[in-house]
């Protein structure tokens, strides 16, 4: 059985300890250097340099410990992905003639509304079929996406999103706000103006980003998380030999599209259905200890891979969360950031019907990674606590920092 070293990019090859978390279905972690994924099994070297093997049907994600920040960039910095394998050619009209003008760089976004984004270009191509898009991407050639299924749309990958509006928002490249009805994307923008007359032709150079009502969607399917911003939902994912040499990950997606995706280039997947939750992801309810009449508000940063993002404690308090029916473990790990680690000296406790944990965050103990079990699952009306009391130098610095806080749902 061959082995493959996943190569790290040059930021992530400065920390030789370790370059993946694993999670089991209970959310306990591994910790891998390299990992080879297989049809029914996951191959890894451990920090130690042994090599293991474990039941693929046991795993329910994998994580680079690196992968926020590439994320977050958006792939600014990424490599060429390989190019998408011809195996579902789309059957569209025929591309535009030579003398064409040259179609944009593929440095636009689409999102879907339950979560997926995709890199990539409005199509040159008109589509065949009523009430679609044609997008264009670098990994799996091109995607037909029904208009009623989208989110947004950022023509200017840095344009903000329009306010939303009772109806589809346009913001135009001259600046300007336009509210209607999105009837087509291409060849040109057609909107049916909400204050009435004639609809409205625009040249897609025309529109920055457009913001669609439709309602979001719900996905419990598997799912990977790509360097330039790509969150695809996912059919199989499997490491295969590469056509130029060395390996690569074969992410086919459910309409059976396949991409060839460099190692450096896959952030995270979710391999199981529906059963990781982030706790960001939840609505927080945040008050200050008694002693105290306010404390500055509970802050959530960014969605990163796997839809994780930091839930930040600014001070002393205790932050609850409605726990959905079936969530049977939490996994999380407790930090107190760089910036509060000369006076920061506070004790966490998470509760749940009592006590689950309580860890001390100090300069002599900065961090505390936690898996939990969660009582009665069964009952939708639990209620999850984490409180941050100061310590003996008083709320002085006392901070907090729930990273990569997930709960997993018992299917």
């Amino acid at each position: 059985m061959g082995w493959a070293l996943l190569l790290l990019p040059a930021a992530a090859a400065a920390q030789p300890d370790l370059s993946w978390l694993i999670y089991r279905a209970d959310l306990t972690t591994l910790e891998a250097v390299e990992i080879r994924l297989e049809a029914q099994s996951l191959h890894y070297r451990d920090a130690r340099g042994q090599r293991r093997s474990i039941p693929r049907q046991s795993i329910a994600a994998i994580l680079r410990v690196d992968s926020a920040a590439t994320f977050l960039e958006h792939g600014r910095t990424a490599p060429p992905p390989a190019p998408p394998r011809p195996t579902v050619p789309v059957p569209e009209e025929p591309g535009p003639p030579a003398d064409a003008e040259e179609p944009p760089p593929m440095a636009s976004l689409i999102a879907l509304t339950d979560g997926q984004v995709f890199r990539g270009r409005l199509s040159p191509q008109a589509p065949s079929r009523a009430e679609t898009a044609l997008w264009d991407t670098p990994h799996f050639g091109t995607l037909i996406l029904p208009l009623d299924r989208l989110a947004w749309v950022r023509l200017n990958a840095d344009a903000e999103l329009p306010d939303p509006a009772s109806g589809d928002a346009l913001r135009l490249s001259n600046g300007d706000r336009l509210e209607g009805f999105v009837g087509r994307l291409q060849p040109t923008v057609d909107v049916e103006p909400a204050a009435g007359g004639k609809p409205i032709e625009l040249a897609p150079a025309q529109v920055a980003s457009i913001r669609l009502a439709n309602p979001a969607a719900a996905s419990t399917a598997p799912r990977v998380w790509l360097g330039d911003g790509t969150i695809a939902d996912l059919d199989q994912l499997t490491t295969e030999r590469a056509a130029q040499g060395g390996e690569v990950f074969a992410v086919r997606l459910p309409s059976g599209q396949v991409a060839d995706v460099p190692p450096d280039q896959l952030l995270a997947a979710r391999l199981a259905s529906g059963v990781l939750l982030p706790l960001a992801q939840l609505d927080a309810r945040a008050e200050p200890p008694a002693d105290r009449p306010w404390t500055p508000p509970l802050r959530t940063g960014d969605p990163s891979p796997l839809g994780l993002a930091d839930i930040e404690l600014p001070g002393p308090m205790k932050v609850s969360w409605t726990l959905p029916r079936g969530a049977i473990h939490l996994s999380l790990t407790a930090e107190l950031p760089l910036d509060a680690r000369l006076w920061g000296d506070a004790t966490l406790t998470i509760a749940l019907d009592g006590t689950l944990a309580s860890v001390r965050l100090s300069s002599a103990e900065p961090s505390h990674d936690l898996t939990l079990g969660l009582p009665r699952p069964d009952r939708a009306d639990r209620v999850l606590t984490a409180t941050l009391d100061q310590g003996r130098f008083g709320p002085i610095q006392d901070r907090a920092t729930l990273k990569r806080a997930l709960l997993s749902i018992a299917r």
